[in-house]
């Protein structure tokens, strides 16, 4: 090629290329590529001639780095950008101008079009910027160049500018701590430019405009790429396939672009994320494309890809079909295809959970009635070694047996999280692999599970209760919804939830079940406990299983009580290893009982024990009794000890039902009835009287007797025991007694010695034993001996054990005592004649009749109506039915004892003698009689001789102490409470007609409280009351409608109209005109009425506590003091002087039995840690959430009318109470009515906490800790609300003025309500506290918070639901209406009355600032997660269920219940018995229509079950 200064020839035309621009290199060169054919294209450097662009800086390092490398030259970066953004990415036109020999370097002129004509000079535009200088050594023209610089130099433009120096960017080439960056940028979107592309999914990028030079590598996918060698360049032996095409790939649509970036984890110092461009996604493309695959590698893991993986997995299939690329030798294996042989219908179904095993499997019912196990796809559960099992197992002794499901951690609270939530609720399943067989292991069929939506593997993993199972790259055996568990599994590590913590649950479960020595030890316990909450675990047949009590942590085995159930048969597998044959209907009955409980919370009742360690009893089932539903199904048949319980009589009706209709195993049941006829017996009845003495009577109705022909021989037994012990007597404490040994004891009536067997040994060093004749008795250790060597010991027992035939106790207990107490009367002595009738169960059945009138003591017992009947059925016995029957109905007409009808209470009160009234009541009277200041009430009130007008009028019963003790000399008193109203109404009598200043009330006063104290005394130690005081609940608090916060205090007189409307009188006064306006509950005017129909009234009223009579005595207790509740007492209350040794106290009612949530439980393990802390170990907090409702926060109407667009804010309510157990009962001493307003609530609500109400009672104990509780609760659920992503919290700091209470009806006197100024520092400390804690994050007053936030007081106020600032809004925007009106009735001022309305409208929010910044200590907002966190967190989806309970609902709610039913907290006594109702209208809902509604299926329910 000629050059252009020869003058030989003439000038050629330059030669023109054209290309692509791949990369700006700086302000003045350029790399251009070719069109690619066949693979990655051509591309050359292409330098700009007779021009300089300012240096970029290049990263620091290298052989020749220089220090100054780091850093760019003025305006370079902006130079290159303004070259990048004009020709990256289009084709242009070049001429290569000339070719430096030396370097090889080409330097020539960019055109960007077509040809050199038409297109844009690219030099000439960056000199036009000022983003280069013209060199002018050349030879070639550059006059126009120059021109363009000296233009760029006048305007200042570029490197000319005067502030270019300032045009140098700060740039971090290296990244020091990425997790840092990735905490400060992650999961948000952030500017960057593409700066270099190391293969198909790993960039450099510089971040803009922090300028920070990182390594990205693409979220969930690798391309094919080069490994480097020792000097950090690619070695092109180790080049993959296709990562040249995948690196071309990538060059060519994201190199020097823009775009944006999401960071999403760090990945061995190197960030990974994903690349957002507004064109095309770069890693979906890769991989349909088949230049890359998925990957579940670490961190880089599709768990993490923004968006989630799915579409990525669909380019990934995509590719694999087509076998493009790295695919091209792609197969799909025949264990990747584990389900093509499947059905349809097999790879998705619908069934219904039966049983959870563990914490991966599930035992489904089909719609066909097969089971089927099925396993959750790619997620393995807790195992030892996760959580430091290994060291466990080396602790634990050999001979201990493994329990999985308590001893590997969190595998119990992963079954029990599977089983709360599915246990007989349908689920989709779909199969999405199976896991062949191996040598210990069944074949798996691994799915997906879901419940309403929800994939349980990806709820057991964000819960820390599992983790994901890591498979090889090339295996596609995994879960359809992997990613989806990888994430959820990352989330859950960071978190450090279950697994990934280091809290570590331990259960010490005691394992009962078949342990019969250690199940009878713990058989009282359960047998006082009553009805009690189990888990059923395993169902051995119908009426065998093993339980789990969750409170007392313990396994027990269970056989249901009254009933004879078939048993199923038993594989070869069993503990001996034979196989056993089921009985008929057995495999039914054990179907029908595990359908119905197994794995289902229950309630149990236990009476008794086998042999075996079973304990017998009843089970419940949603309060069915699944003895009775066995019997009703004909699945079992009623046993003879069924007798004997409560439930009897429905296990005999659904017995009759079942073989009515020849049910199971009546099928073959023929009804025959037969008619015994005396004459018809052939096995007459044995009579063989001996003559016996009876020793015992037990509790069982079992008769210990001996016989009198033994008398000799036991008279010379004992003379040989006794004189062998008088003449060696034993050494005290050379004998210990022991379980089951017999010895010589003493009894303690008479001081003999008798044989005995020790029965139980005491810890207080007394031992019970039984002696020889059946009596059981309480003996010191030292009065118990070893049984001397005399031969004549070794006799066995002369007294015998029998039980009386033909008869059963009364199940009343009181009639139980009354029966027994008459048998021990009628055999205490005397001779009696036995007779044995017939042997069950190993006791012999005999017949006692008295020897000498030959009456029949059970006869005689039953004719008493103190037994019943039991008739047997067997021939030689039905003339003795007979007999008894007889006795019965005898009984029964005379209605008594056990035919006696039941009156609830009793009809008369109990009338005392005269002469105990005057010996206990007279000498209270001589007191006051004698009293100093007795004079004005000794005598009649003589009104005519004192000038006493109006006496009569005012005091309509007169009473004076003369007639009191009139009345009682001559017996008019019956009982001392008719004594106690004559006193106290003789001195209110003086009160109500005197002054509170006259020196009469002053004495009524003296008199009254010497009455109360004395008569108190007498009341409580003489005469078997609660108490002699006059008790009056609290006089209610009266409310003024005439102004906002106005009260008609005690004694004051105030104007009524239909007990709704009161007015104070100054207020009434008040009122202009003759009409009184009536207003509903908006404040709207409903009506008028005039002024003379309102009623003028005092607020003087008393209520007396109410008076309970005892159904035995007649004595009149106060409600209060015997926390009497007519539930509890249907037959009617017992006082404490009429209860016998067999009363049974009625059921103490206890916050546990409440509803649990997951935020009351969060509340209540913060507070049972901080007092335990503080050594307080055996106080008792619970707290429960006893009301929670989904509301609507109206817009006030004139707000509603400036803001039409905003429908309400909707919130869920809810109230919080804390309950302490206390002497035996529970005391509400807390409590705290809250707003939560979500994530879905619009702006300004969104995500904000109103802490409407909070109050307390003194009543906490220890005292020292009180406070120090209220602020644990109020921070933990400051904790719990900020996990759940709420941002802040606003309170309203304010003590109830003389209005009276918050939440907690009647405080008690003596607790002082806090001044303002004490209330809001202790906020303060609260919250400084959280901040301790990092709970809180700062807070602030509300005035501090509009300013530092820059809100809008009027637009961006949160507006909360009976909140302060509504109503200061909607006042301020009234007063604008107002002026609004004036203009209409006075057009002439229309300009200057627009003017002032719309400075008043202008105005509004300088005001309302104004007004915030008066009150602004009294409003409190605490930030507990800042703007960026919660851009991160998740939806405030509340995981616990609405409650519904209308007495909760609200302050307002409870306190005008409170007033309507007297529920005070005045005292501690009316707070006890205040929280009992509570509880009991609350656990309740039948009665009380509380609703339980679950928060994700919205289903109503009404028991008391923890919904999740």
């Amino acid at each position: 090629m000629s050059t252009a200064n020869t003058p030989a020839a003439p000038a050629q035309p330059p030669q023109l290329f054209k290309g692509i621009v791949k990369q700006a290199l700086s302000g003045d060169s350029i790399i251009i590529r070719g069109q690619p054919k066949g693979g990655p294209p051509p591309e050359r450097q292409l330098n700009f001639s007779n021009i300089t662009a300012p240096r970029l800086a290049r990263r620091p390092g290298g052989l020749a780095g220089k220090a100054d490398e780091g850093k760019d030259e003025p305006c370079a970066w902006e130079a290159r950008e303004f070259l990048r953004k004009k020709v990256v990415g289009k084709e242009v036109t070049f001429v290569v101008d000339y070719k430096m020999p030396a370097s090889g370097r080409e330097y020539g002129t960019v055109y960007l079009g077509k040809d050199t004509e038409t297109g844009e000079n690219v030099t000439e535009d960056i000199v036009r910027e000022g983003f280069a200088s013209v060199r002018k050594e050349g030879k070639s023209d550059v006059t126009k160049l120059i021109e363009l610089e000296e233009q760029a130099k006048s305007a200042g433009r570029g490197r000319w500018a005067a502030d270019s120096e300032k045009h140098i960017r700060d740039i971090v080439w290296q990244v020091e701590n990425p997790r840092q960056l990735l905490n400060k940028f992650g999961r948000k979107p952030v500017s960057a430019v593409v700066e270099h592309v190391r293969d198909g999914s790993t960039v450099r990028v510089f971040l803009v405009p922090s300028f920070n030079y990182i390594t990205l590598m693409m979220s969930g996918i690798r391309c094919p790429g080069v490994k480097l060698d020792q000097d950090g360049k690619p070695d092109p032996a180790s080049k993959e396939p296709f990562s040249e095409e995948a690196k071309f790939f990538t060059e060519s649509r994201l190199l020097q672009r823009d775009v944006e970036i999401i960071l999403e984890s760090v990945s061995n110092e190197n960030l990974v994320g994903s690349i957002i461009h507004p064109n095309v996604n770069i890693a979906e493309l890769l991989l349909k494309c088949g230049f890359a695959r998925c990957i579940n590698i670490g961190l880089c893991s599709m768990g993490f890809v923004t968006g989630g993986a799915e579409k990525l997995r669909a380019a990934e299939r995509y590719a694999k079909e087509k076998k493009l690329r790295i695919w091209k030798d792609y197969t799909v294996s025949a264990a990747n295809n584990t389900t093509a042989s499947l059905k349809a219908k097999d790879k998705e179904f619908v069934g219904t959970v039966t049983e959870c095993v563990n914490a991966d499997a599930l035992v489904v019912r089909l719609a066909d009635g097969s089971l089927k196990k099925i396993f959750l796809a790619s997620i393995r559960p807790p195992r030892p070694s996760e959580q430091g099992g290994e060291k466990d197992d080396k602790e634990k002794p050999k001979d201990k047996p493994v329990r999985p499901l308590y001893d590997i951690p969190f595998m119990y609270e992963a079954r029990e999280y599977l089983r709360k939530k599915l246990i007989g609720k349908k689920i989709q399943v779909s199969v999405d692999y199976i896991q062949p067989a191996s040598q210990t292991f069944p074949e798996k069929i691994c799915c997906t599970v879901k419940h309403e939506g929800a994939n349980l593997a990806e709820a057991l993993i964000s819960k820390g209760y599992a983790t994901v199972v890591r498979y090889r790259q090339d295996d596609d055996q995994r879960a359809s919804e992997y990613d989806a568990l990888l994430a959820a599994g990352a989330k859950a590590q960071k978190g450090l939830k279950g697994l990934h913590g280091k809290d570590i649950p331990v259960h010490h479960v005691v394992d009962l079940s078949g342990d019969a020595a250690k199940s009878k030890l713990f058989l009282p316990y359960l047998q006082r406990a009553g009805k009690m909450s189990a888990i059923v675990e395993y169902v051995a047949s119908g009426s065998r299983m093993r339980l789990y009590l969750p409170r007392e942590t313990t396994l027990i085995a269970f056989l249901f009580s009254g009933i004879s159930c078939p048993r199923a048969g038993r594989a070869a597998g069993g503990p001996d290893g034979v196989a056993v044959e089921g009985e008929p209907f057995g495999e039914e009955a054990l179907a029908f009982t595990k359908d119905l409980c197994h794995q289902r919370e229950v309630e149990i009742e236990v009476n008794s024990i086998n042999m075996a360690g079973y304990f017998i009893g009843f089970l419940f089932i949603e309060n069915k009794n699944l003895s009775v539903a066995l019997v009703e199904e004909g699945l079992a048949t009623v046993h003879f000890s069924a007798e004997r319980t409560q439930y009897n009589r429905p296990l005999q009706i659904a017995e009759g039902n079942a073989k009515a209709r020849r049910a199971k195993i009546w099928q073959n049941y023929e009804d025959t009835k037969d008619e015994i006829k005396p004459e018809d017996d052939k096995a007459e009845r044995k009579v063989d009287q001996k003559p016996v003495v009876v020793t015992e009577i037990t509790p069982e109705l079992h008769v210990f007797v001996q016989y009198t022909d033994d008398g000799d021989k036991l008279e010379a037994l004992m003379n040989d025991l006794r004189r062998e012990l008088n003449e060696k007597p034993p050494l005290t404490g050379a004998y210990t007694p022991k379980k089951g040994d017999f010895c010589s004891a003493r009894y303690s009536r008479d001081g003999q010695w008798y044989r005995a067997r020790v029965e139980k040994t005491l810890p207080d060093g007394k031992v019970v034993v039984v002696f020889m004749n059946g009596r059981k008795a309480t003996v010191k250790a030292s009065e118990c001996a070893s049984r001397p060597a005399i031969p004549t010991l070794a006799v066995p027992p002369f007294a015998k054990e029998y039980a009386l035939a033909c008869v059963n106790l009364p199940t009343d207990e009181d009639m139980v005592a009354d029966a027994l107490y008459t048998l021990r009367q009628y055999t205490n002595d005397g001779v009696f004649l036995l007779n044995v009738e017939y042997k069950a169960s190993g006791v012999d059945y005999i017949t006692l009749a008295d020897k000498t009138s030959k009456e029949d003591i059970a006869q005689n017992l039953v004719k008493e109506g103190l037994l019943l009947v039991d008739n047997r059925k067997e021939r030689r016995l039905q003339k003795l039915v007979r007999d008894y029957q007889e006795a019965e109905k005898e009984a029964k007409a005379k209605k008594v004892n056990i035919w006696k009808p039941k009156r609830p209470q009793s009809q008369n009160r109990l009338v005392f003698e005269t002469s105990k009234l005057r010996k206990y009541l007279g000498p209270v009277l001589h007191r006051l009689e004698r009293h100093e200041h007795s004079g004005p009430f000794l005598q009649p009130v003589d009104a005519e001789a004192l000038g006493l007008a109006d006496y009569n009028d005012i005091v309509k019963r007169p009473m004076d102490l003369s007639t009191v003790s009139n009345k009682l000399e001559a017996g008019t008193y019956t009982e001392p409470w008719e004594f106690i109203d004559d006193i106290w109404l003789m001195l209110d009598n003086a009160k109500r007609f005197n002054g509170k200043r006259t020196k009469i009330y002053k004495s009524a006063d003296l008199l009254g409280k010497l009455f109360d104290d004395e008569i108190d005394r007498i009341m409580q130690e003489k005469m078997g009351y609660c108490c002699g005081k006059r008790l009056f609940y609290t006089p209610p608090t009266l409310f003024c409608v005439g102004k906002r916060v106005c009260i008609i205090p005690r004694d004051a007189n105030y104007y009524s109209h239909e007990e709704q409307y009161l007015y104070c009188k100054k207020c009434f006064l008040a009122l202009p005109g003759e009409r009184v306006p009536l207003h509903n509950e908006r404040q709207e005017v409903t009506g008028y009425v005039s002024k003379d129909q309102f009623d003028f009234r005092r607020n003087d009223h008393l209520e007396p506590e109410p008076l309970v009579p005892c159904r035995e005595c007649g004595r009149l207790i106060h409600q209060i003091c015997c926390m009497y509740l007519d539930h509890f007492w249907p037959d009617g209350f017992i006082c404490e002087n009429c209860r016998r040794p067999t009363f049974t106290p009625p059921v103490t009612l206890t916050a546990e039995t409440l509803i649990k949530t997951h935020l009351s439980q969060f509340i209540e393990s913060r507070v049972s840690n901080f007092l335990i802390t503080r050594g307080a170990v055996e106080v008792k907090v619970n707290i429960r959430v006893v009301s929670s409702r989904d509301k609507l926060a109206q817009l006030k109407p004139r707000m509603n009318a400036r803001f039409p667009e905003r429908n309400g804010f909707p919130y869920r309510a809810k109230a919080i109470f804390a309950f302490l157990q206390l002497e035996g009962h529970e005391i509400a001493f807390f409590g705290m009515h809250v707003q939560e307003y979500g994530s879905d609530c619009p702006f300004p609500n969104n995500r904000k906490v109103y802490i409407g109400y909070l109050d307390s009672v003194q009543y906490f104990r220890p005292r020292e800790l009180r406070s120090a509780v209220y602020r644990e609760i109020l921070l933990g659920y400051l904790d719990f609300v900020r996990q759940r992503g709420f941002h802040t919290v606003h309170i309203w700091a304010c003590p109830p003025g003389n209005a009276g209470d918050y939440i907690f009806p009647c405080h008690p006197s003596e607790q002082k309500i806090p001044q303002p100024g004490r209330l809001q520092e202790w906020y303060k400390g609260i919250f400084q506290k959280g901040k301790e804690d990092k709970i809180v994050i700062e807070f602030k007053n509300l005035h501090k918070y509009i300013v530092d936030e820059g809100l809008n007081p009027v637009e961006d106020l949160p507006y909360f639901e009976g909140d302060f600032w509504p109503m200061i809004l909607e006042d301020s925007l009234k007063d604008i209406d107002k002026e609004e009106e004036k203009k209409k009735k006075k057009p002439k001022k229309k300009s200057k009355t627009t003017a002032r309305s719309h400075q008043l409208a202008t105005d509004l929010p300088t005001k309302m600032i104004n007004v915030i910044e008066t009150e602004q200590e009294s409003f409190l907002v605490v930030i507990l997660n800042t703007p960026d966190t919660v851009l991160t967190l998740s939806e405030t989806e509340d995981a616990d269920c609405l409650l519904f309970a209308d007495l909760m609902d609200g302050r307002d709610s409870l306190l005008s219940v409170a007033m309507e039913r007297h529920y005070e907290f005045s005292s501690y006594r009316r707070a006890m018995f205040s929280t009992m109702l509570l509880l009991f209208e609350l656990s309740h809902p039948e009665q009380y229509q509380n609703v339980l509604i679950c928060s994700s299926c919205n289903l109503h329910f009404t028991n008391g079950y923890d919904l999740n």
